[in-house]
């Protein structure tokens, strides 16, 4: 049996036939998301489901949800956020398994979660200070590769140079990146031709394109999201900041804004799912006003 369980009362055959059908349908709900959303929803959808013992998930409704984060005022915002994010997705996919009619979550307001994009993003200059002062042939590939592309971090571990392609576009090669992104939802990324250059660069004789880019010591593996992390974090404390490498993502986003790219653009490019998502990017440049060409 799975171990996300609605209630842990088996007392009854009929709970035990219910806690079984639950677990699978939490369990089918959780396959589809990328790894770290997954982990963030799994254990969102314990913490909540494991206060409300004895409840299956045909019982809980708003009032539980309310009680559940009053009872948590030490939770941050964003944490409130998330678990209700999760909570009205699960109940989306119980809609549309016809397990039940209801998502408890629809009545209840939306979150207002205050964004700290502007507070998680580098310069060019920054950026390009961690690349130079980084040694390691691959890691300083790695850092560029982020900023570049903008992919997450778990696409840009696991890319693999059959993912590079490239294609004339009248006598004029255009080069690009596959990602495998969230729900395993593929998007295509433009990338310079040295970018393409390096990246074939660490093509293997025997095994041909179907090898990871970036990859451990003396090993055909793929580093972990992990590794890449730390890589990262290292670059920046040499030169002196903090982040992640999400911030590749947001600095990518500040940048493209500011240079004028079409947020459509940009949105294909992030992969994100809503262009309210994108736009985030536009509220990190308060200078950058259509009020500046009014007059009266």
């Amino acid at each position: 049996m799975h171990d996300i369980t609605p209630f842990s009362d088996t007392n009854s055959i009929d709970k035990t036939k219910v806690i079984e059908k639950e677990s699978v349908l939490i369990t089918t709900w959780l396959y589809d998301f990328e790894s770290n959303t997954r982990d963030a929803y799994k254990s969102d959808i314990t913490k909540f489901l494991s206060a409300f013992k004895g409840k299956t998930l045909k019982d809980i409704t708003s009032t539980h949800i309310v009680a559940f984060f009053n009872l948590h005022p030490e939770m941050a915002i964003s944490s409130k956020a998330r678990m209700r994010s999760a909570i009205s997705s699960l109940y989306r996919f119980l809609i549309i398994q016809r397990y039940h009619d209801k998502n408890p979550v629809s009545g209840l307001r939306k979150m207002k979660v205050p964004s700290k994009v502007s507070r998680h993003i580098w310069d060019v200059e920054e950026i390009s200070q961690m690349v130079l002062k980084t040694e390691k042939k691959r890691d300083k590939f790695l850092l560029r590769f982020l900023f570049i592309t903008a992919g997450r971090i778990s696409e840009v571990c696991n890319v693999r140079l059959n993912q590079f392609k490239k294609y004339n576009e009248e006598g004029v090669y255009n080069h690009y990146v596959i990602f495998v992104g969230k729900g395993n939802k593929t998007r295509s990324v433009w990338i310079p031709e040295d970018i393409y250059i390096e990246a074939m660069s660490y093509k293997v004789e025997s095994k041909g394109l179907d090898v990871s880019l970036f990859r451990q010591k003396n090993s055909l593996k793929a580093i972990s999201r992990i590794t890449g992390w730390k890589i990262v974090k290292e670059a920046a404390l040499r030169v002196g900041i903090n982040g992640s490498p999400h911030w590749y993502r947001h600095s990518h986003g500040a940048e493209s804004v500011k240079k004028g790219v079409d947020l459509r653009v940009l949105q294909q490019t992030l992969g994100h799912s809503s262009p309210s998502t994108t736009a985030i990017y536009t509220e990190v440049r308060p200078g950058n006003s259509s009020s500046k060409v009014i007059k009266i």
